[in-house]
């Protein structure tokens, strides 16, 4: 069974399409966007979009990450994201291009500290969304 795309790939990102009559945007306007069952990403101000993965996928991405994950940790080289994470690629243009793929490896050199601001950050939002998505029961 082949996938139909309602637009034809686009080269600015060819494993998504590119949302219809949407104006260029931040990666600010991007993170307002509400919960629709798609999954966005923007890139180069051009916002696209992806049906969520299906069973098969997100099983083999899951188990992928997993052996990386693995891997990763026992050499100590850095650590392993899930999807939840967004990833700005382009130095020079920050707030214009956003992804987010199912997994990435960031080496351990551009990890910040355990001690600065930003790791915190990170970790306390995590727990925040597991919080707030019933995952984690509130303490008593």
């Amino acid at each position: 069974m082949t996938v139909q795309r309602i637009y034809p790939p686009d080269p600015i990102a060819p494993w998504a399409e590119i949302v219809p009559h949407m104006p260029p945007m931040t990666v600010d306007e991007l993170h307002a966007i509400p919960d629709d069952g798609w999954a966005y990403e923007l890139v180069q101000g051009v916002l696209v979009r992806m049906p969520l993965s299906g069973f098969g996928a997100s099983s083999i991405g899951l188990l992928l990450g997993a052996e990386l994950t693995v891997y990763v940790k026992k050499q100590g080289l850095g650590r392993v994201t899930g999807e939840q994470g967004g990833y700005r690629l382009d130095p020079a243009h920050p707030r214009d291009t956003e992804l987010g793929p199912d997994y990435a490896f960031v080496r351990a050199d551009r990890l910040p500290p355990r001690t600065s601001p930003e790791y915190m950050k990170a970790l306390l939002g995590g727990l925040a969304a597991l919080r707030a998505r019933g995952c984690l029961a509130p303490r008593r």
